[in-house]
Formats: structure tokens, C-alpha cells, sequence
């Protein structure tokens, strides 16, 4: 559930790049913001990729540490 929450999340930060207007988390507009400052609309959408590949190996009942660490290290990049 938390890999899909941050799949939905990069997918606001991309709207507000692109400027469209319907947020999930529109309580967190200053944390999109940030994010949207920091980050390419190609670095934003290869961590929603990350995030979607992450999400379909935990359902496979993959290791679940090794996922979350591979995870966190390609979101870094």
C-alpha cells in the first residue's frame, strides 16, 4: 500500500510540472512544489516507473527488505 501511496504522489508532482490542477495530496502542495523544483519531468517519471516495479515485486512475494532497499537506492539516483 505504501509503494502505490508513492506512486499516486510522483503522479501530483508530475500534474503540477505540467501544470494541470486535480491533486490526491493536495494537503502536501508544498512538498510537490519542492519536489516539482528539484526533480526533471524524465527524473519524475523514472521514479514513478521505480515505484510501479517495486509494487509488482512485492506482489510477488519477492524479499521484501531487498525491494524496499532497491527502491530507496534508485529514487536517490
Amino acid at each position: 500500500m505504501a509503494v502505490f501511496l508513492m506512486v499516486v504522489f510522483y503522479f501530483d508532482v508530475f500534474k503540477y510540472k505540467n501544470g494541470l490542477i486535480d491533486y490526491f495530496f493536495c494537503d502536501y502542495m508544498d512538498e510537490i512544489k519542492n519536489i516539482s523544483n528539484k526533480n526533471s519531468l524524465d527524473t519524475i517519471l523514472k521514479k514513478i516507473e521505480k515505484c510501479i516495479d517495486t509494487k509488482e515485486s512485492l506482489e510477488y512475494n519477492l524479499n521484501t527488505n531487498l525491494a524496499i532497499d532497491n527502491l530507496v537506492i534508485g529514487l536517490g539516483e
